[in-house]
């Protein structure tokens, strides 16, 4: 290893006058050590295992120019400063692994307009790399953007990363490792995120996967010192970036999976930005747990998603989406926990508004509460936390089609989410044939990966008799249930299987004792036929639902048909004259209805507004009667 000096007074070593030159004499384990600042005609190619320390000194890229070139690289910068000229960039690294100790880079002027702010880092992979690839950033400021695309490993710690003047910056990586930084306008998005000790003064984004503990969302202008210039050149920046959205908002969580571990707020002086302004935004379908966090009193938005608050104090006053947000307490307060009428409904209320079942509704509340208090005893440290000691709420939902299997499965999820119980509000519906490989050996992983997809939720397994293996059967089946039970063996807190089916069926399937699966599932849910006057009540609802006019007399035909028809509906001594037949009565019901439609639009079209979406909405008798003979003929084929 030698030591390369550009510019200065060298007694020992070699003495460039340029970077240039220094650069084209190096070889890997050297070291180049500048002396005097730099201005850059020209890019400079960094070159594999080279350390270029900058000894305090500064380095200027000139204008519509890379400052440095890493292609297929590591290497190393330290104790630098560049400063970028407009539409420039410090870095471009393709395949490469960089590390920058105490570097900062910063705009060479502050006027440049947002066109001329180019991402000053920018690294990509383009193929497969042969090494990690991926960047280090330790004690370093970084004031304009970067973007960094899909590199193997990104770790930052100490450093400061972004600005007000500055567009977003994007960091994408397989993995993210941030400590102890200080980020404005970033966001985060790594296959696997860790980070700890992070504070946000505005616009920091997490997505995919992270775990997050200590963050702190800060923001007080004159303790910044931000300037007016400075805040005209951020709405600037706002308008010209859609990823900032056109407002702040300290952190953000989109398209997200993780949890966050004492979050924390302090809001000082906000200037300009008070009008637009929120503490936190749950966006994306994001999957989201607060713990062990205090949250003050400000603006938060919520639009979509799954959100669990767990030994939490909230004071934040939520806008959000009742329609497409869920809300779990554990052991928590929250306004969202108290919000109005128009508060999405709880899976509990779900399950009380569903017609029927009245049976299946109590036991299923039995065991969403004993679960729900367990994970309560857990939390407050009256229970072990070893999976040992957790109950098995693996099911057997058994009954004919049609009779809301899928329906309360997927609420099970939601309701034991909501009890902390589950960590994410998910239902994974799944067949036979997605565990069964036609090759041989090929059965266990895909039936392993099936199961892993709904790991931290539930997984429905609809007409798990199909598993049964047939005499002189070539099928993988017995494989498939030895690694479903092998992996719910192993994930016994982290998720639930329901397996369902016609009754019969799986009384078979359970008799044949595969694997011990009676002792699995202790918990056997019976399904009835739903009544005449139940399948009314379901017709009914999706008539409405569905914005269809009837008058009395309609109805009553209505109701008429489906006692005639549900009988008929019954083959091979299963009943199809549940919830299917009352949407494919409907259905016909509404095909009737448009081809009457259609045989009179241009009658129809001399009427007003008013009339025409009666008209176009309403069901009359003859439309009933036509569709229960076209219904009546096609069962009695069925059942010939």
């Amino acid at each position: 290893m030698s030591t390369i000096h550009v510019g200065g007074i060298v007694v020992f070593g070699t003495r460039c006058k340029t970077l240039e030159e220094a650069f084209a004499k190096a070889f890997q384990g050297d070291e180049i050590v500048l002396h005097k600042n730099i201005f850059l005609n020209t890019n400079i190619p960094l070159k594999n295992g080279v350390i270029l320390k900058g000894n305090g000194h500064t380095i200027t890229t000139n204008k519509k120019q890379y400052g440095f070139i890493a292609i297929g690289i590591r290497a190393e910068i330290e104790d630098l400063t560049i400063k970028v000229s407009k539409q420039s960039a410090a870095i471009y690294a393709e395949n490469s692994n960089l590390q920058l100790e105490h570097v900062k880079i910063s705009y060479a002027k502050s006027n440049y307009n947002a066109r001329e702010k180019f991402n000053v880092i920018q690294m990509v992979d383009k193929k497969k790399p042969t090494f990690e690839t991926g960047l280090g950033l330790y004690d370093c400021t970084i004031e304009p953007s970067i973007l960094i695309n899909y590199v193997v490993k990104v770790q930052i710690v100490s450093s400061a990363i972004g600005s007000y003047t500055a567009k977003m910056s994007g960091i994408r990586a397989e993995q993210i490792i941030s400590q102890n930084n200080n980020y404005i306008n970033v966001f985060l998005n790594g296959k696997q995120t860790f980070s700890e000790d992070d504070t946000s003064h505005g616009n920091l984004m997490f997505m995919s996967f992270a775990r997050i503990t200590h963050l702190l969302g800060k923001i007080d202008l004159e303790e910044q010192k931000v300037t007016n210039k400075e805040l005209r050149s951020y709405v600037e920046v706002q308008n010209t970036d859609n990823a900032l959205l056109n407002r702040t908002c300290l952190v953000r969580f989109n398209k997200f999976k993780g949890q966050v571990t004492d979050l924390q707020f302090s809001v000082g002086a906000l200037g300009s930005l008070a009008d637009n302004f929120s503490l936190l935004e749950i966006m994306g379908n994001s999957d989201l747990t607060i713990k062990d966090s205090v949250l003050p009193e400000g603006r938060a938005l919520f639009y979509q998603g799954n959100l669990a608050l767990e030994n939490t104090q909230d004071e934040l006053d939520w806008e959000y989406s009742p329609t497409e947000t869920t809300v779990a307490n554990r052991n928590s307060t929250s306004k969202l926990f108290n919000a109005s009428q128009n508060q999405q409904q709880s899976a509990i209320e779900k399950l009380n508004t569903l017609i029927g079942q009245t049976t299946v509704k109590t036991r299923l509340k039995e065991i969403i509460s004993t679960a729900t208090m367990q994970n309560y005893r857990r939390i407050n440290g009256m229970a072990k936390n070893d999976s040992d000691s957790q109950f098995s709420n693996h099911m057997v939902f058994a009954g004919d089609a049609g009779t809301g299997k899928t329906t309360f499965g997927k609420l099970v999820a939601q309701a034991l989410y909501e009890g902390g119980v589950l960590k994410e509000n998910k239902f994974v519906y799944a067949e036979v044939k997605d565990f069964v490989d036609k090759y041989v050996g090929a059965t266990r992983e895909k039936a392993h990966q099936k199961v892993m997809s709904a790991l931290n939720g539930v997984l429905f397994i609809d007409e798990a008799y199909g598993f049964a293996e047939q005499p002189g059967s070539t099928s993988h089946n017995h494989e498939a249930i030895q690694q479903i039970i092998t992996d719910m063996e192993a994930n016994r807190d982290k998720l639930i299987v329901i397996l369902a089916g016609y009754t019969r069926d799986m009384k078979e399937f359970f008799a044949s004792d595969n694997e011990g699966l009676p002792s699995r599932f202790n918990t056997w849910i019976e399904f009835e036929n739903y009544s005449v006057n139940e399948l009314c009540q379901i017709m009914q609802l999706q008539l409405d639902n569905q914005g269809v006019l009837y008058d009395e007399a309609t109805l009553s035909i209505l109701q008429q048909g489906v006692a005639k028809l549900s009988e008929e509906a019954k083959t091979n001594g299963r009943s199809n004259g549940n919830g299917r037949f009352v949407r494919n009565y409907v259905q016909k019901v509404l095909e009737s209805r448009d081809t009457r439609l259609a045989e009179n639009i241009s009658e129809i079209n001399n009427y007003d507004a008013n009339r025409k979406a009666q008209l176009l909405n309403m069901i009359i008798p003859t439309d009933v009667k036509r569709a229960i003979n076209t219904l009546h003929d096609q069962y009695q084929i069925f059942n010939s």
